[in-house]
């Protein structure tokens, strides 16, 4: 009986999986924060070019998060296997367009007739 409790002691937490979901956002939300984000500082930057820095600074933070939690093997496979293998493309991409689309946004000429 020892030895049943023993085996299955050590085995134990190699059947277990992680519940990675409720920790990391979803792909709803994260799109949503992302657009949500970069509109507002596509606006605020119409009034003052320095949200553009702020904008380029959210968005480089937002990319370290996701390369801070993917420089982690086990955890990067429990994301991968209970969000899919385009999950921390997804995370780079919506980080990304929270900077580039108040700059894109600022550049363009306004046309008032």
């Amino acid at each position: 009986m020892k030895a049943y409790l023993l085996v299955l002691t050590t085995l134990a937490p190699s059947l277990c999986f992680a519940e990675v979901a409720d920790k990391m956002p979803s792909y709803p939300s994260m799109w949503g924060l992302a657009l949500a984000l970069c509109m507002g500082f596509s606006l605020l930057a119409r009034l003052w070019k320095g949200f553009l820095l702020l904008a380029i600074l959210v968005s480089l933070f937002m990319a370290y998060g996701v390369y801070d939690a993917g420089s982690d093997p086990s955890f990067l496979s429990a994301v991968e296997s209970e969000f899919g293998r385009y999950y921390q493309l997804n995370s780079y991409l919506s980080a990304l367009i929270i900077g580039l689309v108040p700059i894109l946004f600022s550049l363009r000429k306004r046309n008032y007739n």
